[in-house]
């Protein structure tokens, strides 16, 4: 079964304008208006210099019959009903195996967090989007409400997925195989509908690697080779993924690469150690205040895992929140901290990021610089200029005193 999802302020604004009509239309019948009909031009006997003659008047639309619902004298409601979304995930996996396609799970509360309202707002409810994914996906909207009640069966299976799932957050979206199997996780993100749609088949596609990878490590003739077919593609998919849904092909990795050659279950294996470092390093920033005890956490952590590559660079990026965040705001201090890390490698992902977080704190240490110079050139214009006193001119001394003469011996 599915359910058509629309905006639910959409709705509600609807719902409004026609109580309001209720009210207000007996007072003021629309009136009864024809337009007059226009001759149509001749088209041979108009030439470029012959004046365009100006468009007829759009003929006024004909009044409502007088039995007619209350609807028809209202204008056109906008159209927010774009995604047919199931709201039943067993009926939309049934429906996605039968059409081969990937299931899209939009877990949402439109009604209690921003976030989903905006996701919505801004992408579920624009025809690009409506367009980009008709045809690639199954797409389920699971609500979570706070401010009125599912009927319980469908509360009940919406938190069973919920938890199946390890979902936390409001909005998260989850992409799963046509099997139900999923591969990929994403929430919100400040763009529009239609770049929104292909950061999602952009996901897709990274799936459809996974698959090639798979066959190929089915076909493979060695060990060696099913291990790096399996890891590549078991890396197409995000960590928190991995862990619980594909088990089976972790343990098969371990059990045809031992050693771990392909370097996939030390990463795993780093992820909950960086996961409670980030814990910290955000505990001591929010709660107490404290950066210099964020800044130890990360440089003890590296002391004793000694952390190397990208798994180092993903831990000195938790600087950035002290350094960056915090109302510290220390460009200087980012700047430096980003050539850290794009030292450590350049063409890694975190490298990438590095150097776009460089390229902003070069932008806003350039401008605290050039605002703080004008302000200084600013502030010595205002100064009045103070006259120095004129070194005082030399006075002649006073002549000494003049000495009585000695009086005269008789």
């Amino acid at each position: 079964m599915s359910r058509t999802h629309s905006r639910f302020w959409g709705r509600t604004r609807r719902a409004a304008a026609i109580a309001a009509a209720t009210l207000l239309l007996p007072l003021f019948p629309p009136p009864a208006t024809t337009a007059a009909a226009q001759p149509a031009p001749n088209p041979v006997a108009a030439s470029a210099f012959t004046p365009t003659p100006a468009a007829a008047p759009a003929p006024a639309p004909p009044a409502p019959a007088p039995d007619a619902p209350l609807e028809s004298y209202l204008p056109a409601a906008e159209s927010t009903v774009l995604v047919d979304w199931f709201a039943d995930f067993d009926a939309a996996a049934k429906s996605a195996a039968a059409a081969k396609r990937d299931i899209l799970v939009a877990f949402m509360g439109v009604d209690s967090g921003v976030w989903s309202h905006r996701l919505d707002t801004e992408v579920f409810s624009h025809p690009a989007f409506a367009a980009a994914v008709a045809g690639k996906f199954i797409c389920v909207f699971l609500d979570f409400p706070r401010t009125y009640r599912l009927p319980d069966k469908e509360r009940a299976a919406n938190e069973a997925l919920r938890r199946r799932w390890d979902v936390g957050t409001l909005p998260t979206l989850i992409l799963a195989d046509s099997s139900g199997r999923p591969y990929a996780i994403t929430g919100y993100r400040q763009t529009d509908a239609a770049a929104y749609a292909a950061h999602l088949l952009a996901l897709q596609s990274a799936r459809e690697r996974r698959d090639q990878f798979f066959a190929a490590a089915a076909a493979a003739g060695t060990d060696a080779e099913h291990a790096a077919q399996l890891a590549n593609g078991l890396r197409e998919m995000d960590e928190q993924i991995l862990q619980r849904h594909y088990r089976a092909e972790l343990a098969t990795l371990k059990r045809v690469d031992p050693q771990d050659s392909t370097g996939l279950l030390a990463d795993l294996d780093f992820v909950p150690k960086i996961k409670a470092l980030r814990n910290e390093v955000f505990r001591q920033i929010r709660q107490r205040k404290n950066s210099a005890a964020a800044l130890d956490a990360v440089d003890k952590f590296i002391a004793k895992n000694a952390p190397t590559g990208e798994h180092l660079q993903r831990t000195l990026f938790l600087k950035l929140a002290v350094y960056g965040g915090g109302g510290s705001r220390d460009h200087a201090a980012v700047l430096r901290l980003m050539n850290q890390i794009i030292a450590l490698g350049q063409g890694t992902e975190q490298g990438r990021m590095a150097a776009e977080v460089r390229a902003r704190a070069r932008a806003l240490l350039d401008a605290e610089q050039k605002r703080a110079a004008e302000q200084r050139k600013a502030a010595k214009a205002a100064k009045p200029v103070e006259k120095k006193p004129s070194p005082p001119t030399p006075s002649t001394p006073p002549a000494p005193p003049k000495t009585p003469p000695a009086p005269k011996k008789t």
